[in-house]
């Protein structure tokens, strides 16, 4: 179980980590449509909540 909680934490990590790469390339001039900003916004959603949630159950777990 620890390791399958691992596996979703870092992946959920991963999901942030795109998130960030996306709005950089915004950031410094990418013409982006709202599809590319839909999409960072769900990662964001995603990988924010899915850290926090399986990083708490992870350490609760420990």
């Amino acid at each position: 179980m620890y390791d399958t909680l691992l596996f979703l934490h870092v992946l959920a990590a991963f999901a942030l980590a795109a998130t960030v790469v996306i709005f950089s390339a915004i950031a410094l001039g990418l013409a982006a449509d709202s599809r590319v900003l839909a999409v960072g916004n769900v990662l964001w959603a995603v990988g924010g909540l899915g850290t926090l949630v399986f990083g708490i159950w992870r350490a609760l777990l420990g």
